[in-house]
């Protein structure tokens, strides 16, 4: 038998996959959107310029999202001081009325505990305790005599008001202290009793106010 001429095949050129190709301009399109450069970047696979920022551009964005928070917790603290302490000067104003009822009734505003915890039935002295200041501050100070009282108390903004028999309404209270004696005496009142509507030994509101 003859012997067979080896014919030789045709030889192909190689290439780099379609897929490694593609790879690569992928690469470089997320590495060009990724990094920031100045006045833009063409990218040759998306086929148009991407700008992006610099860090000076984005250390300014920072600081002035900054600012702004700061402004907002200082003007959210202002309105929650605001409204605690309208809340403490709404409930003397009320308190008042209550112990001038209570003197119609008894001829006489209540100068001891059991007097004070009889007006829980007909008119409490109320207090929005959340607009106090409480734990361990002793708070809402009642001095009185049988012709004369006096309420004073601090808001959890601490600032002090206080209102008598005398006055018309809550004022501001500028003789705050940490005993109730000198504030009976900072309010006019020669008190034949005092009490502290929360006291801060227990941490807690007494009985009679409500």
């Amino acid at each position: 038998m003859a012997a067979m001429k080896q014919q030789s095949l045709p030889t192909r050129k190689i290439r780099p996959s379609r897929c490694v190709k593609d790879s690569k301009r992928q690469n470089r399109a997320v590495l060009s959107f990724l990094v920031p450069c100045r006045g833009g970047c063409y990218d040759e696979h998306m086929n148009k310029t991407i700008s992006g920022f610099t860090i000076i551009e984005l250390l300014i964005v920072v600081v002035v999202i900054a600012i702004l928070a700061a402004l907002s917790i200082v003007a959210y603290t202002g309105i929650q001081n605001r409204a605690n302490n309208s809340a403490v000067q709404n409930d003397l104003a009320a308190a008042s009325k209550a112990l001038e009822l209570y003197k119609i009734d008894n001829g006489e505003y209540p100068d001891n505990t059991t007097k004070l915890s009889t007006m829980i039935a007909t008119a409490p002295l109320k207090a929005s305790r959340q607009a106090y200041k409480t734990g361990t501050t002793y708070n809402y100070a009642y001095c009185s005599t049988p012709t004369t009282y006096g309420l004073a108390a601090q808001s959890k903004s601490e600032v002090a008001y206080y209102i008598t028999n005398s006055s018309a309404a809550p004022q501001v209270f500028t003789a705050w202290g940490g005993t109730i004696a000198p504030i009976c005496t900072g309010l006019g009142i020669s008190s034949t009793f005092s009490q502290w509507g929360h006291r801060g030994d227990t941490q807690s509101w007494q009985a009679w106010v409500w």
